[in-house]
């Protein structure tokens, strides 16, 4: 699968908040061995300038890959974001999400000579994640908005023309 720079704008536009701007994306892939190609997962890691978003795609038997899941961590809340390995690199990210505690350890494809990776600059991706968690730790990046409140640049909602509809009572 290939992630075009118009499907992750496309899924980052509709995934960030007011005001975050992205900072990093990288894609990973999850297929063990043991599995024998029955599992097969692929992560678009987006890294914020206040979380880290994880976006599960999925492929099944018959069908091609489709988002499953979507997991976002505060930087307050990540405990580890780094990438491993000699030769086989992978991200490692660790932390506390919305739904539940967050591990991904999944490799970082490779392109072959520039063509058939799963994105652009991929591994440099991953290296740009790693590097806004290590600014977020450092407290270089803006602390992340309390969950339910809205940012002060946020716009109120717009009012409608129309009249407020009057009570009724049900006897």
């Amino acid at each position: 699968m290939f992630f075009t720079d118009l499907h992750v704008q496309t899924l980052a536009r509709g995934i960030m908040q007011p005001g975050e701007q992205l900072q990093g994306q990288t894609v990973t892939r999850y297929r063990p061995f043991w599995a024998m190609g029955l599992i097969r997962r692929m992560h678009l890691v987006l890294a914020t300038n206040q979380r880290i978003v994880i976006c599960e795609h999925r492929a099944g038997l018959l069908g091609g890959p489709r988002l499953h899941a979507i997991d976002a961590v505060a930087w307050g809340q990540v405990q580890e974001a780094k990438v491993t390995g000699l030769l086989k690199k992978k991200l490692k990210v660790a932390g506390q999400g919305d739904r539940g505690p967050v591990a991904l350890k999944a490799e970082i494809p490779k392109d072959f000579m520039g063509f058939f990776g799963p994105m652009k600059n991929n591994l440099q991706g991953a290296r740009a994640v790693a590097s806004t968690y290590e600014q977020a730790k450092g407290g270089a990046l803006p602390a992340a908005a309390v969950p339910g409140q809205l940012p002060a640049s946020y716009p109120p909602p717009a009012q409608s023309g129309f009249p407020a509809a009057p009570h009724q009572h049900v006897a």
